[in-house]
């Protein structure tokens, strides 16, 4: 099994290393930081519960999770967390979960406009605010491509071997990546999400990757020939990334890579 301790301190000496050598180019951290999501709604029927769940990747991988719920006599909620730095958050609304981006000292608006389950074809939440066009994407993306990371992971975990799973990453990566190209194009996004946005696609595509190895070969005892292709997706890619440098994913690739090398 994988020393997650071990590699976390060698993860965490690389970063003081790099934020002593290049300290302006690093992307801010704030350890007191937090991050609140205003949810407003129409008259409910009945109790929807609200979970809103953080990822950190500094200084070690954890999670807070705050709980409420949207009643018949309170259609307005604050829900604050954690925020170290930009990162991914979940909102959990009933049965339905939403992907957002958020940095220290940011609010998240949004509406809940239905009954849940009331019309089917109308959405059940949408942004306001100054980053809506940030959560939007994340809207956009999963109506069209669904999960493409967790769809890798399954497909890693049941293919008898590393070929026909590269050919489905390789695959999702593209349209992924299409599809990222395209909505740019279209739509004004901020600048550091640009940034946050291409460093998350090309290091969770990395990670999944370099992790299946391990997972089949060492894991699942897999006796099996990696093929000559494999890695090719290491051409894209920078192993040390001073702006991804927080970034929940690149650190995953950074612990992978590790072993990996080991």
């Amino acid at each position: 099994m994988k020393s997650l301790p071990t590699v976390f301190m060698v993860i965490f000496s690389l970063t003081i290393c790099l934020a002593q050598s290049k300290e302006a180019l690093l992307p801010k951290l704030d350890l007191t930081g937090e991050l609140t999501v205003h949810i407003k709604s129409v008259p409910q029927a009945q109790t929807l519960p609200v979970k809103f769940a953080t990822y950190h990747s500094f200084p070690g991988y954890d999670v807070n999770q705050v709980k409420d719920s949207i009643s018949v006599n309170r259609n307005e909620i604050y829900l604050n967390s954690p925020s170290r730095t930009v990162g991914q958050s979940f909102l959990t609304i009933a049965d339905s979960t939403y992907r957002i981006v958020g940095a220290p000292g940011d609010t998240i608006h949004l509406r809940i406009l239905v009954k849940p389950g009331q019309n089917p074809t109308q959405p059940l939440i949408a942004f306001e605010g100054k980053n809506k066009a940030v959560q939007q994407y994340y809207q956009a993306k999963t109506r069209l491509l669904d999960d493409p990371l967790q769809a890798g992971m399954d497909e890693g975990m049941r293919a008898a071997n590393l070929e026909p799973f590269q050919k489905m990453m390789d695959e999702t990566y593209q349209k992924q990546d299409q599809f990222w190209m395209e909505y740019q194009k279209q739509h004004t996004l901020p600048d550091w999400f640009k940034t946050y946005e291409t460093n998350a696609l090309t290091y969770s595509d990395a990670w999944l990757r370099l992790y299946m190895v391990w997972y089949q070969t060492e894991y699942q005892q897999k006796k099996q020939v990696i093929p000559t292709s494999y890695y090719a997706f290491k051409n894209r890619i920078k192993v040390k990334n001073l702006a991804a440098l927080y970034h929940y994913d690149y650190l995953r690739f950074l612990r992978e890579q590790l072993f990996w090398e080991l």
